[in-house]
C-alpha cells in the first residue's frame, strides 16, 4: 500500500503542479526573463494584470503616472484570459513559449518608451495616438524597439505562430485591421538584417 502511495505522489502530483501553473504564474515568468532585456526598467514598477475583456495583450500606465518621474509609475502588462472565437490563437496561455516572450517583449518596449517620457513626452504620445494611423505607426515603432533591444526572434515566431494559427482555423488571412499594424515576420527579418551586431548572421 505504501508503494502505491509513494508511486501516486511521484507520478500524479508532478503533473498536478505543472497543471497548476496559473495564467498569471506563466505571464510572470515570461516578465521576469524579458524585463532584463530592457535595462532603462530595472528599477520600473510593472504588474501582471489579468482581465477576462479587451485586447488579448496590452501595455498601460497609470493615470497619475503622467505626473510622476519615472521611478515612481506604475505600469501594467494587461492579458485577457477570456480571448474568443479565431482570435483564441492570440491568448496568451494558447503561445509557444518563445512566441509568449516574444508578444511580452512587445509589451515592455511599449513600457521602455512609456518610462522615457516626461509630462510633455506623455502628452505628445496621447495626442499621436490619437491621430489618423497613430495606434499602427505606433505599434509597428514598438517591433523595431522589440528588435532593437535583442528580442527579434521571439518577435517574429510570435508574429508567424498567430498569423498562421488564425488562418488555419479561420480559413482566411488575419484582417489587414490587425495584420497591418504589426510587422510581418518577413519585415522583422528585413529589420534583424540590418542589425548585424546584434543579430550575427
Amino acid at each position: 500500500m505504501r508503494i502505491l502511495v509513494v508511486l501516486f505522489i511521484l507520478t500524479v502530483l508532478p503533473s498536478t503542479t505543472v497543471w497548476s501553473q496559473t495564467f498569471e504564474e506563466m505571464a510572470q515568468s515570461s516578465l521576469d526573463k524579458m524585463k532584463p532585456k530592457y535595462s532603462q526598467l530595472n528599477n520600473a514598477n510593472i504588474e501582471i494584470k489579468v482581465r477576462k475583456q479587451g485586447s488579448a495583450m496590452a501595455a498601460s500606465y497609470t493615470w497619475w503616472s503622467v505626473f510622476r518621474k519615472p521611478a515612481k509609475r506604475k505600469y501594467y502588462v494587461k492579458l485577457n484570459k477570456e480571448v474568443s472565437g479565431n482570435y483564441i490563437c492570440f491568448e496568451f496561455d494558447h503561445l509557444s513559449p518563445t512566441s509568449q516572450d516574444g508578444v511580452m517583449a512587445h509589451e515592455l518596449a511599449h513600457i521602455d518608451l512609456f518610462h522615457s517620457f516626461n509630462f510633455f513626452g506623455f502628452m505628445k504620445f496621447i495626442i499621436g495616438q490619437a491621430l489618423p494611423n497613430g495606434l499602427r505607426r505606433s505599434e509597428r515603432a514598438t517591433d523595431i524597439r522589440t528588435i532593437k533591444n535583442g528580442l527579434g526572434l521571439e518577435l517574429r515566431a510570435w508574429s508567424k505562430e498567430t498569423r498562421e494559427a488564425f488562418e488555419s482555423s479561420s480559413d482566411r488571412p488575419l484582417p489587414t485591421k490587425f495584420s497591418k499594424r504589426y510587422l510581418t515576420p518577413s519585415e522583422i527579418d528585413s529589420v534583424i538584417k540590418t542589425l548585424p551586431s546584434i543579430y550575427p548572421q
